[in-house]
C-alpha cells in the first residue's frame, strides 16, 4: 500500500494506476477527490517533486444543466432559508459562481456606484477567468449588498454559516430542502416528479408512488397506519442558478456576456 511507503518510492506512473482503479470501482468523481486528498497529503511537509503532479483522473460526463425558468426561480424564494435567501437572490441577479459570490467581501461592493468587483474564489486568488471583473447590480440586488454590508462582521459580507457551507460545496443541500417544501406546498408543480407514500408504522416498509400528494391521508393496506407523502424533486444544483441568470438574460434580448 502507497500509505506505508516513502514518498521517494512513488512515481506517478503507480498513481495513475491507483486512480484509475479507483475511478473503475467508484467513479471519476471519486477519482478526483482521491487524486485530490493524495496530493495534499504527499504536499505537506515534503520538498521533492509530487508524484501525483500530471496524473489526471478519467473526466466525468458532462451533466446537462437544469435551468430554472423565471417563475420557478421566484416561487422558490418564499421556500429558501432565512440564511440563504440574500445569496439564492444575488445567484439570480448576477450569475456568478458560487465560490466567488460567497467569498465577496464589503471591499469588493461600490455602493456609490452600483457595482461589484469579482477578485478572488475560495480556490483562487483571483477570478476563475483570469481578470478581474466589474458586475453592475440591479437596484434591488443593491439593497441587499447594502443590508449585507451594514451586518458584516470583519470585512466579510457573508455570515460564517454560508462561507462554511459554500467553501465545502454544499449549498444544493439547502436548495433541495426549498425545492421539497415548495414541492410539497404545490408552488413548483414543474419540479415535483410525484410522491412515494411511506407507511409511518417503523418496520413496516410499505411504499407506493402517486403523480400527485393525496388531498386527505391514506391509510396503509398492510398494517393500516397513515401513509407519508414524501416529494421527489427534479435536482437543482445551486451552480444551476449561475446558468438560469444567462437564459433569463439571453430570452430577455440581452448580451450575457457583457
Amino acid at each position: 500500500p502507497i500509505a506505508h511507503r516513502e514518498v521517494g518510492q512513488i512515481d506517478n506512473l503507480e498513481i495513475a494506476r491507483l486512480i484509475e482503479e479507483i475511478a473503475k470501482k467508484a467513479g471519476p468523481n471519486a477519482a478526483k477527490k482521491a487524486r485530490d486528498h493524495l496530493r495534499t497529503a504527499i504536499s505537506r511537509g515534503f520538498k521533492g517533486a509530487n508524484p501525483t503532479t500530471g496524473v489526471k483522473p478519467p473526466r466525468a460526463p458532462k451533466r446537462k444543466h437544469r435551468v430554472l425558468t423565471a417563475q420557478e426561480a421566484r416561487a422558490l424564494l418564499p421556500f429558501i432559508s432565512d440564511t440563504h435567501r440574500d445569496l439564492y437572490a444575488l445567484s439570480l441577479f448576477t450569475g456568478l459562481r458560487p465560490s466567488e459570490l460567497a467569498s465577496m467581501e464589503t471591499r469588493d461592493v461600490d455602493a456609490h456606484e452600483g457595482a461589484l468587483y469579482v477578485r478572488r474564489s475560495f480556490t483562487r486568488e483571483m477570478p476563475k477567468d483570469g481578470d478581474e471583473r466589474r458586475v453592475p447590480l440591479a437596484p434591488e440586488a443593491l439593497a441587499i449588498m447594502k443590508r449585507l454590508m451594514k451586518a458584516s462582521k470583519g470585512g466579510n459580507l457573508w455570515p460564517d454559516a454560508v462561507r462554511r457551507i459554500a467553501r465545502g460545496t454544499g449549498l444544493s443541500i439547502p436548495l433541495h430542502r426549498a425545492i421539497r417544501r415548495a414541492v410539497a406546498a404545490g408552488a413548483v408543480p414543474s419540479l415535483s416528479r410525484g410522491f412515494v407514500m411511506k407507511c409511518r408504522r417503523q418496520g413496516c416498509g410499505y411504499t407506493e408512488h402517486v403523480d400527485k400528494k393525496p388531498k386527505d391521508d391514506l391509510a396503509c393496506p398492510d398494517c393500516d397506519f397513515t401513509l407519508w407523502p414524501s416529494p421527489q424533486i427534479v435536482k437543482v444544483r445551486w451552480y444551476d442558478l449561475r446558468h438560469t441568470t444567462g437564459t433569463l438574460l439571453i430570452e430577455a434580448g440581452v448580451d450575457a456576456g457583457v
